[in-house]
């Protein structure tokens, strides 16, 4: 899927830089942000979901980043991890 996305982007906007796709991602999540606190479907906050992680996946590509392999190494050492909630946000100890 990654790899799919990213021939896309390349093709469809072949002058987009890391940094325009960071800001591409940021504008998507704020507008998941919104679909959730607004209320809105089920449906229109999975669309926005698919834009960010499009956004993501495409940003990671730019980077020469295989995002599943990363997730998989990262959810490795999150497995073997203490976790604590701080003001409703959960972090490692």
């Amino acid at each position: 899927m990654q790899r799919f996305i990213n021939a896309w982007h390349r093709e469809r906007f072949p002058d987009a830089t890391e940094f325009d796709q960071l800001n591409k991602l940021r504008e998507e999540l704020g507008e998941l942000c919104d679909a959730l606190a607004d209320g809105s479907s089920t449906h229109a906050c999975n669309m926005e979901m698919a834009d960010v992680a499009i956004a993501l996946m495409n940003l990671a590509g730019m980077l020469g980043c295989n995002l599943e392999a990363a997730i998989m190494t990262k959810m490795g050492e999150n497995l073997g991890r203490e976790w604590e909630n701080r003001d409703g946000v959960y972090h490692h100890i």
